[in-house]
C-alpha cells in the first residue's frame, strides 16, 4: 500500500458492491465510511464493524461493468 496520504488504496472482496473493481478487488471511493454494527463490541472486527459505503449493485457478476 502507497504510505503518502492521498495515495491508499482500498482492497475489499465484496463483490457485489458497486464500487468494487472485480478485476484487482479495489474500491473505487476515494474514502468509505466504516459504522459499528449492533449494540455489543466483541474483540471480533468482523462482528464489530462494516463499511457504510456498501452498496447491493443488483447485478449478476457476469453483468458488472468496469
Amino acid at each position: 500500500m502507497e504510505k503518502r496520504t492521498g495515495y491508499q488504496k482500498i482492497k475489499c472482496n465484496v463483490s457485489d458492491c458497486t464500487h468494487n473493481r472485480l478485476e484487482d478487488s479495489t474500491c473505487r471511493l476515494e474514502t468509505i465510511q466504516v459504522c459499528p454494527c449492533g449494540s455489543k463490541t466483541t474483540t471480533d472486527p468482523l462482528k464489530d464493524t462494516a463499511c457504510a459505503s456498501y452498496e447491493y449493485a443488483h447485478l449478476q457478476r457476469s453483468e458488472r461493468y468496469d
